[in-house]
């Protein structure tokens, strides 16, 4: 068989993604976590890894090696890691012991409520349910000492204000002012200021001068604007 970085230009780079494809992409990913481990994911050897098995499961090359990459940073991760936070949030306040599905479900709910738009994926994570649950927390960022999952958590009591304004609850500004303390050095900061322009772009309805102005409101000073715009590797 011809190496992947021979067969990447005869794959079809405008055909719209299907959901057999982006579920084959999940399973390649998770089964090439199986290999490589969590600190190994950004060796160039483990994209190997994912592009040959969604070769091998497809049958054939039918996307380039570059699409796949990016399909996966850019489209199904950011969405993956978001639903991630809110599930695990409801599988630590499960008190019964429900299964994986009943979990997911009321994750789907929780999702809604927090973000105000259902999970776009959710058919793709049906499907590959027993693979995805395993490794949607493994998504999230692991370099950082601060995670996404830290930072949209935080932000959550804040969703009301960012959305409509008005008073912003005592509990908004605790959780504020704690990731602010939380962000001791740079790499820190830099991280939460890339995880907090993922949960502005993932959430819609927000105002984007509230979300500048939240800091502020709470007494807090920090070296960067909260908005999709923000060049976060400019953060010190």
């Amino acid at each position: 068989m011809a190496s992947s970085s021979n067969r990447r230009g005869q794959a079809n780079t405008t055909r719209p993604w299907t959901t057999t494809e982006e579920i084959t992409l999940c399973t390649a990913w998770c089964n090439a976590m199986e290999t490589y481990g969590l600190r190994d994911i950004t060796k160039k050897g483990f994209w190997e890894d994912v592009f040959d098995n969604f070769e091998k499961d497809m049958r054939g090359t039918i996307r380039e090696y570059d699409a796949i990459v990016s399909k996966w940073k850019n489209s199904i991760r950011p969405k993956v890691v978001a639903f991630s936070v809110v599930y695990d949030g409801v599988q630590r306040m499960d008190e019964n012991g429900s299964s994986d599905l009943v979990l997911f479900q009321n994750a789907l709910a929780e999702f809604q409520t927090v973000y105000g738009h259902p999970f776009t994926i959710v058919a793709m994570m049906m499907k590959v349910l027993c693979v995805m649950v395993a490794c949607m927390v493994l998504s999230a960022p692991y370099t950082e000492a601060i995670t996404c999952g830290q930072v949209i958590g935080s932000l959550s009591p804040c969703l009301g204000y960012l959305r409509s304004g008005g008073a912003v609850s005592g509990e908004c500004c605790n959780r504020v002012r704690g990731l602010n303390a939380a962000a001791k050095s740079t790499p820190d900061r830099k991280a939460a200021c890339g995880c907090l322009k993922q949960a502005y772009s993932a959430n819609r309805g927000l105002n984007a001068a509230n979300a500048a102005g939240l800091p502020g409101k709470c007494g807090v000073s920090i070296p960067y604007k909260i908005s999709p715009n923000t060049d976060c590797n400019k953060v010190q």
